[in-house]
């Protein structure tokens, strides 16, 4: 997740996985097989916001490479368990930049 506040804690939402009625044999039965399952939700809504203009327009690889890119070029790098990453700009930051 990139873009949130320091100390806010995403939500995570558990459930079982259920299908409509029509659904085939195979992914009923596949998705029968994975038992509790959980979504993390993503809290940090310029975050959100851009994943999903990204996802409209492009693949999901793309919008990936894009995301990134867009991180690490105008957002913050901040150390992470994994070591560094980039988060999404500010809204103050996008603000700033021209139409090129």
């Amino acid at each position: 997740m990139c873009g949130g506040r320091r100390g806010r804690q995403a939500r995570v939402r558990q459930h079982r996985p259920r299908e409509p009625p029509a659904t085939p044999a195979v992914p009923r039965d596949a998705l029968g097989r994975l038992g509790v399952i959980r979504r993390l939700g993503n809290p940090w809504l310029r975050d959100a916001i851009t994943t999903a203009v990204l996802r409209q327009v492009v693949r999901a690889d793309q919008a990936r490479k894009l995301y990134r890119t867009w991180c690490s070029t105008y957002g913050t790098t901040v150390d992470g368990p994994r070591g560094a990453f980039a988060v999404a700009p500010s809204p103050a930051t996008v603000l700033t930049l021209t139409s090129e």
